[in-house]
């Protein structure tokens, strides 16, 4: 695998980090948006550059 792979990895699994963490602080029942900002917000304060529908 390329060092690139590896990096793209590194990044899927950060953010896979981030969501979990917000799904359980968020827990269920509320609407997409509410999951959707609350996740840009995350990545965003992250470093992330993150885009919304």
């Amino acid at each position: 695998m390329a060092e690139t792979d590896d990096e793209v990895l590194k990044l899927c699994d950060r953010v896979r980090q981030i969501a979990l963490a917000l799904h359980g602080y968020l827990r269920h029942g509320h609407l997409e948006k509410v999951y959707e900002n609350g996740l840009a917000h995350r990545l965003r304060k992250a470093g992330f550059r993150a885009e919304q529908q």
